[in-house]
C-alpha cells in the first residue's frame, strides 16, 4: 500500500490491469474508465476516484489505472428487495443523467453496434445459434429492430448488474468495474440489469422502473 504523499498515513488502492490484448486497442480501455470516473465524481453516483490515470500502463506495458479502494461487496440476498432495487434505479438514473463531457465521447464505444452486426448477419451468430431457442430469439430481435430507438447519446455503464455494486449492510456505496463505458440508450443499461433479476429470481422489476423514472431517469422505449 502506498503511502500519501508528505503524510506517514498508508492509503489502500486498487490497481487495474488490463489483458496483453487490450494494447492492440486503438483506444486503451483504461483511458475510457479514467474518463468515465472522472466525469461521475462530481454526480450523485459514489464511484472510484482517479489516483492515477491510464498512464501509469507505461510503467506495467499495458493498459491500467489505479483508482481507490471502497470497502463494500455485493449484496445478492437484499434484506428488503424493494428497497435494494430503488437505489440501484436511482444511482443508474443518475449514470445516465450524467453531462457527457466533449474530451469523453471519442474514447466511448457505440452499443448499438454489436447489436447491428448481429441483426445484419446472414446465419445467427453462435452465440444465437447454439442455444436451442436461438433461431427464434435472434429472428424475434431481426423483426424488432427496425423500429429500435439507436439515436441516444447518453453514458451507459454496459454492464450494469448486481455484481457490479458495492454495498455496506443494506446500503448501496459505489458503482463499479467501468472498463466498457458507452454512449447510447439508457434502455440498454435497464434491460441489462432486469434481465440479471430473472436470474436472481427477485421480483422487483416495477418498482426498479418507477424509481428509475422518478429519478429523472425518463420513459423508456423498446
Amino acid at each position: 500500500m502506498p503511502e500519501l504523499e508528505g503524510t506517514n498515513v498508508p492509503e489502500r488502492v486498487v490497481l487495474r490491469l488490463y489483458n496483453d490484448w487490450h494494447k492492440t486497442l486503438e483506444i486503451p480501455p483504461s483511458r475510457a474508465e479514467s474518463l468515465t470516473l472522472q466525469t461521475l465524481a462530481t454526480s450523485d453516483t459514489r464511484v472510484p476516484e482517479v489516483i492515477v490515470g491510464d498512464e501509469v500502463g507505461e510503467i506495467f506495458d499495458r493498459p491500467a489505472l489505479v483508482i481507490s479502494y471502497i470497502d463494500g461487496r455485493p449484496n445478492l440476498n437484499p434484506s428488503d428487495p424493494h428497497d435494494w432495487a430503488r437505489q440501484l434505479a436511482i444511482s443508474l438514473a443518475s449514470i445516465h443523467n450524467a453531462e457527457v463531457p466533449d474530451e469523453l465521447r471519442p474514447v466511448l464505444r457505440n452499443d448499438h453496434d454489436g447489436v447491428a452486426d448481429w441483426m445484419t448477419a446472414e446465419t445467427p451468430p453462435n452465440r444465437f445459434a447454439r442455444h436451442e431457442l436461438g433461431q427464434e430469439l435472434w429472428a424475434a430481435m431481426r423483426d424488432l429492430w427496425p423500429g429500435v430507438e439507436t439515436t441516444g447519446e447518453k453514458l451507459i455503464h454496459s454492464d450494469y448488474w448486481p455484481g457490479n455494486t458495492l454495498w455496506q449492510g443494506e446500503q448501496l456505496v459505489a458503482i463499479v468495474d467501468w472498463e466498457m463505458p458507452g454512449l447510447g440508450e439508457p434502455a440498454f443499461d435497464v434491460g441489462y440489469f432486469l434481465s440479471d433479476l430473472a436470474y436472481v429470481e427477485l421480483d422487483v422489476q416495477e418498482t426498479f422502473l418507477t424509481a428509475y423514472e422518478s429519478a429523472g431517469g425518463g420513459p423508456l422505449g423498446d
